[in-house]
């Protein structure tokens, strides 16, 4: 049984009156300080369909960073929901088959995340109560698959290390009836939009959606899952980035003109001749692109931010150091399709523009990343502590 905590110490019945211990963080303040501005911001360019998925995806990835806080009830001492779980691992594993967990792209930890996300979508959608249960349940359901291969038994192996699962776990490789209908089910059958192909092979009528659920996968398979994998990928294996933030111009330039990333026209000039125009950028990790959001998004003008993968950069562009107060500086756009874009509130005067890209990319609240962010390196340390080690 979960509890939760008021400020004061005093149980109360549900997370919405909760207060997680990690609100003191500016991370946690940050999501609640913004994200009323955030459910205005969203309604600018996207469908309604849209708009309730970016927010769903916002609201689940706050919810399942709690788990690292909230408490469960002990007779003398209280726990982390998430650590208790993985405390209560039947046997460890080794540092390979974990590094084979975290990395596996078709049944690795973050299909077992987007599993999660959609069978949260699914209990939404429906009316009925998301709990814990449910996302520890889909997160893991795939482990034993990832870590030793698709086998006729590797839904029933999971007991071999997680044994207090939801029973639907179990048999998600062949379902009872009883459990086909089960959010778990459902967001284990729509992840399988995951794979390029799925639409030569996929039966429709056997995912279980309805019209209305049907738009909206298909909005974030085919637009938000393969920004959020390259999010995970910069996240999870904390490569370097470039970031350049869309500046606010005195330029005349076509915004109907956006298939490279920045427009011509929409930067100051780093160079020093006219021949080759630089614009500045940024160069982090996963680590300090975390901080750089926390502490510069709020109040910065550059509202919208382009993330691309250093290794990218310079495939696509031509890195040029300049020696120009702190700015590194790109001599090429790249194709605005290679970027990842990160919006802060309040895009009103960038709006325009900001629609075009969002036609290439689609642009998600900085707060996603910060939430990912968190969730991942945490689950991390927390999985090694419990999970992980080097003599069986």
């Amino acid at each position: 049984m979960v509890y939760y905590y008021s400020k004061d110490n005093v149980e109360v019945s549900s997370h919405e009156n909760a207060y997680p211990l990690l609100m003191k963080d500016a991370l946690i303040q940050c999501y609640y300080d913004n994200l009323d501005a955030m459910e205005h911001e969203v309604n600018l360019f996207r469908t309604p369909s849209q708009n309730d998925l970016i927010l769903n995806l916002q609201r689940f990835l706050m919810e399942i960073t709690s788990y690292l806080y909230r408490l469960e009830c002990q007779p003398r001492h209280q726990r982390p929901f998430l650590a208790a779980f993985l405390a209560g691992i039947k046997k460890p594993i080794t540092p390979e088959d974990y590094n084979t967990w975290m990395n596996d792209t078709d049944h690795g930890f973050f299909h077992g995340l987007m599993t999660a996300f959609m069978a949260y979508c699914f209990t939404k959608s429906r009316g009925e109560k998301h709990h814990p249960s449910l996302f520890i349940s889909a997160l893991h359901h795939d482990f034993h698959c990832a870590v030793f291969g698709k086998t006729d038994e590797h839904a029933t192996r999971l007991k071999d290390y997680f044994t207090t699962l939801l029973p639907e776990t179990y048999a998600h490789d062949d379902p009872e009836k009883k459990y086909g209908a089960a959010p778990l089910i459902l967001g284990d059958r729509i992840e399988l939009y995951r794979f390029s192909d799925a639409a030569d092979w996929v039966d429709e009528n056997k995912i279980g959606c309805s019209a209305d659920e049907q738009e909206w996968t298909s909005a974030f398979y085919y637009r938000i899952r393969p920004n959020l994998y390259r999010l995970y990928q910069i996240i999870h294996k904390n490569r370097s980035v470039i970031v350049h933030g869309l500046e606010e111009w005195d330029h005349p330039f076509s915004p109907d003109d956006i298939a490279l990333y920045p427009p011509e026209g929409s930067y100051a000039n780093m160079s020093r001749n006219d021949e080759k125009p630089v614009y500045s950028v940024y160069c982090f990790n996963s680590e300090t692109l975390m901080q750089h959001i926390l502490t510069l998004d709020i109040k910065s003008f550059h509202k919208l931010r382009g993330v691309i993968e250093l290794d990218t950069a310079r495939r696509k562009g031509e890195p040029t150091v300049l020696l120009w107060r702190e700015h590194v500086g790109l001599a090429k756009p790249i194709p605005t399709d290679e970027w990842i874009f990160l919006s802060s509130p309040k895009l009103d005067k960038q709006m325009m523009v900001t629609q075009k890209i969002n036609e290439y990319s689609e642009i998600l609240p900085c707060q996603i990343y910060a939430a990912l962010h968190t969730f991942v390196n945490q689950y991390k340390a927390n999985f090694e502590l419990f999970c992980v080690s080097d003599t069986l």
